[in-house]
């Protein structure tokens, strides 16, 4: 299996003891569907399947129950679970597909809020009300909290901590980067660069560890979102 973006791609035939080994465009790992071209298509389309029929049965189950909580702990564990399954690996993808994703966690509360008020709520007013995060959200702080494990040695890989190019700002520099990304010509398709460049974006993150606690952007504690 080769991985490239090229229209027009060299392949080569290789043979061991004398058979031709076959070539394969897709191939799932650890429930990781990944493609050639490494856009994720085929990992898109079954979750959405997936998770678009677990919803609408997680609805019509939980539906008569009187208490909000317990049909949020039921899409949450049945349905927003796989949705953010291994999505620091398949999160670089394009705002149509991650519009599809937040449309599931949509459509539920739409459904939701319709038959407990008669009426369906915006979006954002939904995810007050049943006290949910927006998934994108969501992905970014996973992401945000993969990097802080493998900086912090909680997550033990030597090959990916390599990748990891810490930044040495000049004394008075008014641009306060925590890493240095190599330039990339697909910058989304390198995992480890994307994770890199959020918290680039967000100069008030701290990495370091206070006791048992996980400092992260604003105050906000890493240990109380995971």
């Amino acid at each position: 299996m080769s991985f490239t973006r090229r229209s027009n791609t060299l392949f080569h035939n290789y043979s061991m003891s004398g058979s031709v080994i076959s070539r394969k465009f897709v191939h799932r790992d650890l429930g990781v569907i990944m493609d050639s071209k490494l856009n994720f298509k085929f990992q898109l389309q079954k979750m959405l399947s997936s998770t678009k029929k677990t919803s609408g049965l997680v609805y019509w189950i939980s539906k008569k129950f009187l208490k909000r909580s317990t049909k949020m702990v039921l899409f949450s564990a049945l349905v927003r679970s796989k949705l953010e399954y291994c999505s620091e690996v398949w999160n670089g993808i394009c705002d149509t597909d991650k519009s599809k994703i937040e449309q599931i966690q949509n459509n539920f509360l739409r459904r939701v809020s319709y038959y407990e008020c008669g009426r369906s709520s915006s979006y954002n007013v939904s995810l007050e009300m049943y006290h949910l995060t927006n998934l994108s959200v969501r992905r970014t702080y996973k992401d945000i909290v993969f990097l802080f494990k493998l900086i912090n040695n909680i997550i033990d890989c030597m090959y990916l901590v390599s990748k990891v190019y810490v930044n040495v700002p000049r004394l008075n520099s008014r641009h306060i980067r925590h890493f240095r990304i190599p330039q990339a010509e697909n910058f989304n398709l390198v995992p480890i660069n994307r994770l890199m460049y959020i918290c680039n974006s967000l100069p008030s993150l701290d990495f370091k560890m206070q006791g048992n606690t996980w400092v992260c952007m604003g105050g906000f504690q890493l240990s109380r979102f995971y």
